[in-house]
């Protein structure tokens, strides 16, 4: 069955049909008004228009995603190619939506407009990362987590490390203090050699 991809203001979800689309949006009409139920109402009633079509992506109007729920790893290469044709949202693009939403829970993101106000990570950490209240940070970039712990001590500052994004459940339990970088390392040592 085919999969029904809806960008509602910005957060690109995944239905197993049409109906299941209808029936949520309807519920979402009901307990909403103003602008929220324009928006409900538009994905509402542009499903019903193409109940018995092949088209499979819809939108509220809103041009851009900045979210997602949906699992890279269910993914078809056609249902990637779709979500890149209407919605410019890759397989990586929602493997990083994914990755924001674990790590999100008890870190704060760096956002890529913050550190381009800063040549290295030695200023970010001096301008913005020591005058906050948060001691755990990330920073996605080239398809990597960089991550800092600001609770270094002594001659250190800060200890900073990178993950590939796949990595993301090992970056959380490092910002979390339950694993240390190295053995991050040798586990992925020993999965290579399996």
């Amino acid at each position: 069955m085919d999969k029904i991809f809806v960008n509602c203001g910005g957060s690109l979800y995944q239905y197993d049909s049409k109906k299941d689309v209808m029936d949520f949006f309807e519920d979402c009409i009901y307990g909403s008004e103003g602008s929220e139920r324009d928006r409900y109402t538009n994905i509402y009633f542009s499903v019903k228009e193409h109940l018995n079509d092949s088209k499979r992506c819809f939108t509220d109007g809103t041009s851009h995603v900045y979210d997602s729920n949906i699992d890279p790893d269910e993914i078809d290469s056609l249902d990637e190619s779709i979500l890149k044709t209407h919605f410019n949202i890759s397989k990586s693009d929602l493997l990083e939506f994914k990755a924001n939403r674990c790590l999100s829970i008890n870190h704060s993101r760096i956002y890529p407009r913050t550190m381009e106000r800063y040549n290295n990570f030695e200023e970010l950490y001096d301008d913005y990362l020591s005058k906050s209240k948060d001691k755990y940070f990330y920073l996605f970039e080239d398809n990597k987590i960089i991550c800092f712990d600001t609770t270094a001590d002594g001659s250190d500052k800060y200890w900073c490390e990178e993950f590939p994004i796949k990595d993301y459940e090992y970056a959380n339990k490092w910002l979390n203090g339950e694993i240390e970088y190295g053995d991050y390392l040798n586990s992925k040592k020993e999965d290579i050699e399996i």
